[in-house]
């Protein structure tokens, strides 16, 4: 069966293409549950049924969005309970309250894997003609909450296997995203995952009843379907990154180092000497900030610099340890010439000589190859400002 995206607008014509055996599906606006008599074998960190559980129900809702940082589980449980009495829905349950709105949802299929997940749409801001950010970030990253339902039963510890490599898919998706790891794994720690397959007795017999032969077949087969679940989740989750329109811009990059313009600006007024420093001047250097940062090349150099520190911070690589800043260290001044000879020529590198010797401002708050760079670039900007 070929993968397929639903947009949960078109989830009820499309809903039987679904291969979830012996279910049902029930769906509103901001409510999606499938339910199954025989019930489910889940394991999940979520709101309602973290764990391992059985539950005849699995569920997706947006529904209790505003009560779910103001009250614990027990009473999220019960408002919910109530929910499903009143339109005709009972049983246990495993379900993600999102803060996302359901009306995103997306559904992906194929073969015997089912993935059900959410995602806002993510709104820029227009710095210029050519710079955008992200609006709220860092505070608002995606939180790619997600139920994924296998259509064969498992035995608990091969659907604990599912589950991780479901985790590890989802956390490859986040590093692609550039988002700082700190950053991640804050936002892994609170968002919410289900793995779920058909509940049956007999799979649990059967998986302590193989003999030697039929274990290692069995194995073989799980771990077929172990690289097709990372695969599947991997795609479906950037497939749909995508489609919330969630992209990195260079000012994003140099809020996540702790830097803003003003920061910027000011560590370049403050070895300004010889003319007043007023507001005009800081206008004028903030818009040549934003200027040169529309440059490829700048963007480059800057990326470079920010890429190299972020394995060396993390020792990545195990021949190099920058702890101490070493003064055998200095493609970090390299970098830093280079910027700031994109920007103004010749006289601008005998500036970041100064900038980079006292390191004013923000700069002096910065890692080693960091603060080079955007010495760099503020020297820079700060000659070019100059010229006329």
């Amino acid at each position: 069966m070929l993968a397929t995206l639903y947009n949960i607008g078109d989830v009820m014509k499309n809903f039987a293409e679904i291969n979830i055996s012996c279910s049902k599906t029930h769906k509103s606006s901001d409510f999606i549950l499938i339910n199954r008599e025989n019930g489910f074998s889940t394991i999940g960190i979520c709101n309602i049924g973290s764990g391992m559980k059985k539950v005849e129900n699995i569920f997706y809702t947006s529904l209790f969005t505003e009560n779910k940082c103001k009250i614990n589980e027990k009473e999220l449980l019960k408002e919910f309970d109530d929910y499903c009495n009143n339109i005709n829905i009972f049983g246990s349950s495993s379900g993600i309250i999102s803060s996302q709105n359901v009306e995103e949802i997306y559904i992906k299929c194929s073969g015997n894997l089912n993935l059900i997940t959410g995602f806002k749409k993510f709104k820029k801001e227009k710095i210029t003609d050519n710079l955008k950010k992200l609006k709220e970030y860092p505070k608002n990253i995606p939180d790619p909450e997600f139920i994924l339902i296998i259509n064969q039963p498992l035995s608990s510890e091969n659907l604990l296997k599912c589950f991780k490599a479901a985790l590890e898919a989802k956390n490859f998706v986040l590093e692609n995203t550039g988002i700082p790891l700190y950053k991640r794994n804050l936002k892994i720690k609170s968002s919410s995952i289900i793995v779920a397959c058909p509940f049956s007795e007999d799979s649990e017999n059967l998986h302590h009843s193989c003999n030697s032969n039929d274990l290692n077949h069995q194995n073989i087969i799980i771990d077929d379907l172990l690289n097709s679940i990372n695969n599947f989740v991997f795609d479906s989750l950037n497939e749909v990154f995508e489609k919330s329109d969630f992209s990195l811009g260079i000012l994003d990059y140099i809020n996540d180092h702790g830097l803003t313009i003003e920061s910027m600006v000011d560590a370049g007024l403050e070895l300004c000497v010889g003319v007043e420093v007023n507001q005009t001047l800081k206008n004028k250097l903030k818009s040549q900030i934003l200027k040169s940062l529309e440059d490829l090349n700048v963007i480059a150099l800057l990326m470079a610099a920010f890429q190299v520190e972020d394995s060396f911070q993390n020792y990545r690589v195990c021949e190099v340890n920058v702890d101490d800043d070493p003064a055998y260290l200095y493609t970090d001044e390299v970098l830093g010439i280079a910027i700031s000879n994109q920007i103004a020529g010749t006289k601008a590198t005998f500036n970041f000589k100064r900038y980079d010797e006292e390191k004013p401002g923000i700069i002096s708050t910065l890692g080693p190859m960091v603060d080079d760079i955007i010495a760099g670039l503020i020297a820079g900007c700060m000659s070019k400002i100059f010229e006329e």
